[in-house]
């Protein structure tokens, strides 16, 4: 009963929350509060038109398509935007990973569109499986973040993320909208949770994120910096303050990202026989490319096209890490070799945005435990989920 009075509770708060936001702005006269600079919108808001959709891609992968506002940089950006155009990926697997499964496990994403402005919960009549409390959550959130108030429904709502008393429809509905959220909210070029960054002269990426306490990497893909040693004096980057950190569900095969508290996308994973118990809290130590697999049978070099660790380790201690794979037929299974891996795209999204402890970042944090959620409601879940079929 607990998620149910959660979502009860959640549910009196947003519509509680927006009649004050609507009192308020009805009262006075409204105002648009600048980001900085004429090149960053007065007013973010979700619903965009069709085309220009929730700004960068989320952890919700489809293909190798650009942030929908970087696609002129030509820089991969890690993630596939709910809502953004382009199919799957396109011609014969590349490096280690020379067989594709039958259906490559994605990770979420939903249809294209204008998926928060008519989303999860927007239809007036609920759906079979919802409760009308529910149902009247989600089209409060909804009405909110077309107000420009995204930034707090995903705050509301990413606690929701999981909960064992959702149904399955609930959740899916919630797991979607959570994902056009994330993928808007931190991802996109648009400053939601700072004020944009001015780079000033002298100024690496290195240096500026390591204010924020994120990897380099992460801005300079959402921000398609394409010199990292010189981002140019004056222009504005949108910065977003970490670290973040992870939770692996190996029963529902899944890692999940958080920043802050807000829900921040998930990746379909497989499980390595190489540990019997991965069960605990671990702090990210080292973070490596082109890893040395060491196994019951001797170590295998980088080179070799049977190292089970792809191309990235992110060590959480000298046996268990997260990392990619040389088979894609190895995620969602629990038999392969390693221990925690992902597909070699999303690895690579993972590796630039979990952080190493160091004097001026305390590190992402990596908790590895069982799901709340039965196996049999996760199924129903993600049978009706986009991108996870």
């Amino acid at each position: 009963m607990h998620s149910i009075k959660t979502a009860v509770v959640v549910s009196i708060l947003l519509v509680v929350g927006y009649a004050v936001y609507t009192t308020l702005n009805n009262e006075r006269p409204a105002s648009s509060p600048s980001p900085g600079g004429d090149d960053w919108p007065r007013a973010a808001k979700v619903d965009a038109p069709e085309g220009a959709g929730p700004g960068a891609g989320s952890p919700l992968r489809r293909s190798e398509k650009a942030f929908a506002s970087n696609v002129a940089s030509g820089v991969r950006p890690p993630w596939d935007l709910p809502g953004s155009v382009g199919g799957g990926p396109s011609g014969p697997p590349s490096g280690p990973n020379r067989t594709r499964p039958t259906a490559t496990p994605k990770s979420d994403r939903t249809s294209a569109g204008n998926p928060l402005a008519e989303g999860p919960g927007s239809a007036r009549q609920a759906p079979q499986g919802v409760r009308p409390e529910f149902q009247k959550m989600m089209e409060a959130a909804q009405q909110m973040i077309r107000d420009g108030l995204a930034v707090r429904v995903l705050r509301e709502l990413s606690p929701l993320y999981g909960a064992s008393d959702l149904a399955a429809e609930e959740s899916r509905q919630v797991t979607e909208l959570l994902g056009q959220l994330a993928g808007e909210v931190i991802y996109s070029r648009k400053p939601y949770l700072e004020q944009p960054y001015v780079v000033q002269p002298g100024d690496t990426l290195e240096r500026i994120a390591q204010q924020y306490q994120v990897p380099w990497q992460l801005l300079a893909k959402i921000n398609a910096v394409q010199d990292p040693a010189r981002p140019a004096p004056g222009s504005k980057l949108k910065v977003l303050r970490g670290p973040f950190d992870a939770i692996v569900y190996p029963d529902r095969l899944e890692l999940v990202l958080q920043v802050n508290g807000l829900y921040a996308g998930r990746f379909p994973i497989g499980i390595g026989r190489d540990q019997a118990r991965l069960d605990g809290s671990y702090a990210v130590t080292k973070k490596t490319t082109r890893p040395t697999y060491h196994g019951p049978n001797g170590a295998i070099p980088p080179e070799d096209p049977d190292n089970p660790l792809g191309k990235y380790w992110i060590g959480l201690n000298e046996q268990i890490g997260i990392h990619g794979t040389n088979d894609m037929r190895n995620l969602r299974r629990r038999d392969g070799r390693g221990t925690i891996c992902l597909g070699d795209r999303d690895i690579e999204d993972v590796y630039d945005i979990l952080s190493v402890a160091s004097e001026s970042c305390p590190g992402s944090k990596v908790i590895i435990r069982r799901s709340v959620e039965s196996p049999a409601a996760v199924a129903e879940r993600d049978a009706g989920a986009l991108g996870w079929r």
